[in-house]
């Protein structure tokens, strides 16, 4: 049968440009120019002969044409990308794509990395730390590490580890903060922008008040966030297990009270779809046996961290 098609790689454009409701995030998804990307959408307006996008000031807006075509198109890229996945006889690739959350990665991933390329020295892994949520299987990523509660539809997510939350500062500002609940008076807290809810989060777990109009400095990556606390910049609300390498070499010290549980955790997530693939699965058996190592190491027991009083 033939099929009367458009050019197959505007659609790829279209979905990206619907799902973001922007055509310069679609263009940074792709590795593509805006320009592009509008240039290609505009190409399969005119095959189409349909309006798919109204440009208005505030950015591109979906027509109700566009509307109902991007739901078949996504049905069918998605199809598309499952059969491709689950082709019988692929060869593997002999490489991981990973999507990661920054301060996984930088934190906890890549520490522990270089033990699984010394066993697997052919073996090529790309990461992507941008804070944009893959689709499987529409995004060529072959596992993502996320953060969250794990309620992601479409998609197979295993714990590798929960997240607790303590106060943290450098040692000098922490012996000169007032005593008790009244250390958070008057200090300048260290805010996550990334993050929807951060030191309003802790202050609701643990019952302690967090002064509303105090000093902030306003970050976006847990990184920053504990090297302006080291610098002794203000206090960083610190989170298991990425802070722990700096409680333990004692450039940072935890305030009051003891690390509570965040709620969320550290997800490894692939497309339900996806075939079994045997180097993402021995990956991701690697990944799993990693964080049980690390929990038996104590980075989750309330006393590790807590000599200082």
């Amino acid at each position: 049968m033939r099929y009367r098609l458009p050019p197959l790689s505007t659609l790829r454009l279209f979905e990206a440009a619907g799902r973001h409701g922007s055509f310069k995030r679609a263009a940074e998804e792709l590795g593509l120019t805006p320009s592009a990307v509008s240039h290609g959408l505009q190409t399969l307006e005119d095959w189409l002969g349909v309006m798919l996008f109204a440009r208005t000031p505030k950015g591109p807006v979906l027509t109700p044409a566009g509307e109902a075509y991007l739901t078949a198109v996504e049905q069918s890229l998605s199809t598309l990308g499952a059969a491709t996945e689950s082709l019988p006889g692929r060869a593997p690739r002999g490489i991981l794509r990973i999507s990661s959350a920054p301060t996984v990665s930088l934190t906890w991933l890549l520490p522990r990395l270089n033990r699984y390329l010394e066993a697997n020295p052919d073996l090529t892994v790309a990461i992507d730390t941008s804070h944009r949520r893959v689709d499987f299987p529409l995004d060529d990523f072959d596992l993502a590490l996320r953060v969250g509660k794990g309620e992601w539809p479409g998609v197979v997510s295993d714990l590798l580890f929960g997240e607790r939350l303590i106060p943290v500062a450098a040692p000098h500002v922490a012996q000169a903060l007032q005593p008790g609940l009244l250390a958070l008076e008057g200090a300048r807290l260290i805010e996550l922008s990334s993050v929807e809810r951060d030191w309003s989060a802790w202050s609701e777990l643990t019952g302690f008040t967090v002064p509303p109009d105090g000093p902030r400095l306003m970050v976006d990556t847990h990184a920053q966030a504990y090297e302006a606390a080291r610098l002794g910049l203000g206090i960083a609300l610190g989170r298991l297990p990425y802070v722990a390498p700096e409680l333990e070499n004692g450039h940072l010290v935890p305030i009051f009270g003891t690390p509570v549980d965040a709620g969320t955790g550290v997800w490894v997530v692939r497309g339900e779809l996806l075939r079994p693939d045997l180097e993402v699965e021995a990956f991701v058996a690697w990944l799993k046996g990693e964080a049980k190592v690390m929990k038996n190491k104590g980075y989750f027991m309330d006393e590790k961290f807590l000599s200082t009083g």
